[in-house]
């Protein structure tokens, strides 16, 4: 399985590393960079939620709860906003912002409870994990109120126009955590007299935090979001991809197999080696065609890795005189598939190191049943 790394550290945790992440001497960047570390390390079995993810919204759980479990030990305060907005969402709130039934609206996107991030509740607030991130997405949406206001305050603005304030409270010490998040008033003042007015405001509480987390992780070094995590998301989404496109050839191999099986009542071990090479030259072939599609020049090594791999999709065609690339069983002839063969080794490692970047192994994929088994 690919093994993230943390490639750079952090300061301070805290509010002096979240509100002036830039301006520390040497010794306070490096006590920053070994508290980074170990808020990485920390998180490390969160991070390998991605291998169990079956598509893009399950990684993006798996990373915004990365970033949430960083941010508790690195950016408490941000954290501890997300928490307090969190709990009054999920037990409602006396100003009516909060009405208890806000997390439970996500629960049609087939992200509860998918066991991608094993682990107990979150603490008291009795939620699983993903329950927990879904939460924590939410706390910036609109929360509109209405409010009155004193006409002579508003003539210049009495015909309908709309003012955009956004004021950002520096105070770290504040007594009401909540209110200490970045807030955008948007006001929309009556046609007719303008004393009744409707408010919009947004909160900033989960923004907050992911700026506050990226401006420590720059400080140190690391590129939370541009390298380590892309870096998991993009070999998980291929292997994802270049699978599912290679499975309806694995359903015809193992049928094959399977029929073998029940009429000589066991399966021949060459014959599943051979069976295997096809399935692995087919997603060999899905890898490289989907990294053409992507056209994603600006990884050289990605680049180079996909030229490697494609060159060696085009010896093995050469070599065993296939006329399609797409269709490796017309004209199939068994003898000139040799494992043992050169151009064939570079086909088995190419698949085998796609399959450790998206988190699989190459012969559990191939036993899985179905589609809906993560590989």
């Amino acid at each position: 399985m690919a093994k993230p790394n943390a490639s750079g550290a952090a300061a301070e945790s805290g509010g002096a590393a979240t509100n002036d992440a830039g301006n520390h001497h040497p010794q306070q960047h490096q006590q920053l960079t070994e508290s980074f570390v170990r808020a990485f390390d920390k998180q490390r079995s969160t991070l390998a939620g991605f291998a169990r993810c079956s598509n893009l919204e399950e990684l993006h759980v798996v990373r915004d709860g990365f970033y949430l479990g960083m941010a508790k030990d690195l950016c408490p305060d941000e954290y501890k906003r997300v928490l307090v907005m969190v709990l009054k969402r999920k037990f409602g709130s006396s100003n009516g912002n909060g009405n208890g039934d806000e997390t439970n609206s996500h629960n049609d996107n087939g992200c509860y409870d998918t066991g991608i991030v094993p682990g107990e509740n979150q603490g008291m607030l009795s939620m699983s994990f993903e329950e927990m991130v879904l939460a924590a997405r939410v706390c910036d949406n609109d929360n509109e109120i209405d409010t009155h206001t004193d006409n002579d305050n508003h003539n210049h603005n009495k015909s309908n126009n709309t003012n955009t304030n956004t004021n950002t409270n520096e105070n770290d010490e504040t007594k009401d955590t909540a209110a200490a998040a970045t807030t955008t008033t948007t006001t929309t003042h009556n046609a007719i007299g303008g004393d009744d007015d409707a408010t919009k405001t947004t909160t900033r509480y989960w923004k907050d935090l992911l700026e506050a987390l990226f401006r420590i992780a720059e400080t140190v070094g690391s590129e939370l979001e541009s390298s380590v995590w892309k870096t998991l998301e993009d070999g998980r989404m291929q292997w994802l991809r270049a699978v599912s496109a290679a499975h309806p050839i694995k359903t015809i191999l193992q049928k094959a197999l399977a029929l073998e099986s029940k009429s000589k009542s066991e399966t021949n071990d060459a014959n599943t080696s051979d069976a295997m090479m096809v399935w692995i030259y087919t997603i060999c072939v899905h890898l490289t065609t989907a990294a053409e599609e992507q056209e994603d020049d600006d990884d050289t090594d990605t680049t180079t890795t996909t030229t490697q791999l494609k060159r060696a999709v085009d010896d093995w065609m050469v070599a065993v005189d296939m006329t399609d690339r797409f269709q490796p069983l017309k004209n199939y002839q068994a003898e000139l598939w040799d494992p043992r063969r050169d151009e064939w080794r570079p086909l088995d490692i190419g698949a085998q190191e796609a399959a450790e970047r998206g988190g699989a192994d190459l012969l559990e994929a191939w036993n899985a049943k179905g589609l809906n088994e993560v590989n």
